[in-house]
């Protein structure tokens, strides 16, 4: 669960993890859109519409936390 004082400073997501914050920028922008759309979310109105777009938000966060840590793994890798 998110702070209050978390989700005024990094918004309705949180904090970033560090494999986001340190990924390409590619995948800051797809966090930066997600972000958004979360945002969005937490204005609307509670119905099944909103509870779609709230799964499709957690999906696409697991989504591109995966996608960040298997580039950092790679980097890794190459560096080796």
């Amino acid at each position: 669960m998110v702070s209050k004082d978390e989700r005024s400073i990094w918004g309705p997501l949180g904090r970033p993890p560090d494999s986001v914050l340190k990924g390409s920028q590619f995948i800051q922008r797809q966090w930066k859109e997600l972000t958004k759309d979360a945002k969005h979310v937490t204005t609307m109105v509670w119905n099944i519409y909103t509870e779609r777009k709230a799964k499709e938000i957690e999906e696409r966060y697991r989504s591109i936390v995966r996608s960040a840590e298997a580039a950092k793994s790679a980097d890794r890798l190459r560096d080796d």
